[in-house]
């Protein structure tokens, strides 16, 4: 049965994420701070939790090891401040995780971008252009983060899929959607993205691709 790593799995897709993957019946790992809240799960028995830090490398070794894939919602607070400093601390992290896959041969890293988040050199529909100056404005680093993120995996050997997502909410009525070109709404699902993810662990349609998701 295969391991999944899960990096942000306390967070609000998170939970939803690990808590679809045991009802699939995978084994999950998770990296979790000591002060993170973990009674939402009921049933640990196939989740490995190990205390850590995604910013310490030995830790981000520990988890990442010996596992089949990888799936992170990490992300720094979206209307927050991020200091020179963080931006660092983030990117650096991000780029030894993606080592860290290539190393251990590991088939699938899944990851969480915005609808907004782009290729390097990458055209954007009026819709995209106005919505990201406006993020930009009110959360700019973020943005820019994400961005570095998916170009960096542009340029690596991993099997990636980067999945842009509008705003995510729960209890969305309607029919999910994935467009390889467009956004095709402005809010999803957490339980149809979480979903689609763990779809995309045994699929090969989106690998190296960053398609736009929504529920409409």
């Amino acid at each position: 049965m295969k391991k999944i790593v899960v990096l942000g799995g306390t967070g609000f897709l998170g939970r939803h994420l690990v808590k679809r993957l045991i009802d699939r019946e995978y084994n999950v790992r998770m990296l979790v701070r000591d002060s993170s809240d973990m009674s939402y799960l009921s049933n640990l028995e196939k989740v490995e939790i190990i205390r850590g830090d995604y910013f310490d490398e030995k830790q981000l070794k520990h988890v990442v090891a010996h596992s089949d894939a990888v799936m992170t919602t990490i992300a720094p607070k979206p209307f927050g401040t991020l200091s020179d400093v963080d931006m660092s601390r983030y990117k650096a992290s991000f780029v030894e995780l993606l080592r860290l896959i290539e190393v251990h041969k590991i088939e699938r890293f899944m990851h969480i971008a915005g609808s907004t988040i782009r290729f390097k050199g990458e055209n954007l529909s009026l819709r995209r252009r106005l919505l990201r100056l406006v993020l930009t404005t009110i959360s700019g680093p973020s943005v820019r983060l994400k961005d570095f993120e998916l170009q960096t995996m542009q340029q690596s050997d991993v099997n990636w899929i980067s999945i842009r997502s509008p705003r995510i909410q729960d209890g969305i009525n309607g029919s999910f959607l994935a467009d390889a070109h467009k956004m095709p709404g402005g809010k999803v699902d957490v339980i149809h993205l979480a979903n689609f993810m763990i779809d995309q662990l045994e699929q090969e349609d989106w690998v190296k691709k960053a398609p736009f998701v929504a529920t409409t």
